[in-house]
């Protein structure tokens, strides 16, 4: 099963998160908007309990923010040779700017140019999968459990739960949503150590902390106000000009500054989350609920037996070589250490970093 990347963006990240019990992933979900397919192109890894938009706005930098900068650009360009064509574009006048003590002049000032090419990569960026699926009428396929695993039929989610390493199989990339959840959650393990166990290219491995999306869309909005302040507050007096753009720059860059903050110190602590995990420890919600679904008597299976009976079938290679116990010494050793190579806390994308600076 797989779904198209733009059914997976609606609703502003409404399928990355909430529970078991919230209602997604539901049979009619599935039907209207999972598919058979022999092909899928990424399949998405996160834990349901970090928050859906965060998630949501990662993905869509991920995705979307290559379009969304070229978009804006063209746009940009466009509305502002009209402006410099056009008088009724030009907003503001008689603008003096200070080079080298030397003040120059600006008579009339078009402000449309900038603001339809902020105007278009926000568009752009939260709706490109769409826009991309008409024009061409074909869209990403990626593997979301939410949207593909039946979540309330225990016999489908079962049989879905052991098709994993079957929709990993004919997915050609692994996108993981790193959160520092992550690695104490059992499924997202599973699913990673699934990719490697089919020796399925580490290269084809796409991380992409949470943090990194809000990290950028408020280094966007940040660098938006003040490109508008910019422009705004050159009609008034340099009295008043560089002591309200030195406001403005430090709280506009002060909470990316905390997000990255909090960005490195979440990363800091995966070494530790790697070395000491433990097959047992894992949390799966299953049984922090009793294997019974909050506020219902419904029964539901126990996705740490439905694993386990995995392991077995695929590391015992003796009578006396426990899996669980080879799992564990997999994930500390290969997988962290593939892992702690290809994640750091200031690693940003070139072209993420450059979408989200593209205001300036």
């Amino acid at each position: 099963m797989g779904v198209e990347l733009a059914d997976c963006l609606s609703g502003f990240g409404k399928h990355l998160g909430g529970t078991i019990t919230g209602g997604l992933g539901s049979k009619a979900n599935c039907r209207s908007m999972a598919k058979p397919v022999r092909e899928i192109d990424d399949f998405i890894s996160h834990d349901w309990a970090t928050w859906g938009p965060s998630k949501y706005i990662t993905l869509c930098f991920a995705y979307n923010s290559n379009a969304a900068v070229i978009a804006a650009c063209v746009v940009s360009i466009f509305f502002g040779i009209l402006g410099a064509w056009s008088k009724p574009l030009r907003q503001l006048s008689d603008i003096t700017i200070d080079v080298g003590g030397v003040s120059y002049g600006i008579p009339e000032v078009s402000f449309f140019g900038l603001a339809s090419g902020l105007s278009c990569f926000v568009f752009v960026l939260l709706f490109w999968q769409s826009i991309k699926r008409v024009i061409t009428r074909k869209s990403h396929t990626v593997f979301l459990d939410k949207l593909c695993i039946d979540q309330t039929d225990p016999h489908k989610k079962t049989r879905g739960i052991l098709s994993i390493a079957g929709f990993l199989k004919i997915s050609e990339r692994l996108v993981i949503l790193w959160s520092p959840r992550y690695f104490s959650r059992l499924w997202c393990t599973y699913e990673l150590a699934s990719w490697m166990h089919q020796g399925k290219s580490l290269q084809k491995i796409d991380i992409r902390p949470v943090a990194e999306g809000s990290f950028l869309t408020w280094v966007f909005i940040g660098i938006s106000d003040i490109t508008i302040l910019l422009v705004v507050l050159a009609t008034l007096d340099r009295v008043w000009f560089y002591p309200l753009m030195a406001i403005a720059s430090f709280l506009a860059f002060i909470l990316p500054t905390h997000i990255m903050r909090h960005n490195i110190r979440d990363l800091r602590k995966m070494s530790n989350q790697i070395s000491t995990f433990s097959f047992h420890q894992a949390e799966c919600f299953c049984c922090s609920v009793g294997h019974v679904i909050p506020g219902t008597s419904e029964v539901v299976a126990c996705d740490r037996v439905i694993i386990a009976r995995k392991l077995n079938k695929w590391l015992r290679r003796g009578p006396h070589e426990d899996p669980i116990e080879s799992f564990n010494s997999f994930v500390r050793q290969e997988l962290g250490d593939h892992m702690l190579r290809r994640v750091g806390g200031t690693k940003i994308k070139y072209f993420s970093a450059l979408a989200a600076g593209a205001p300036s």
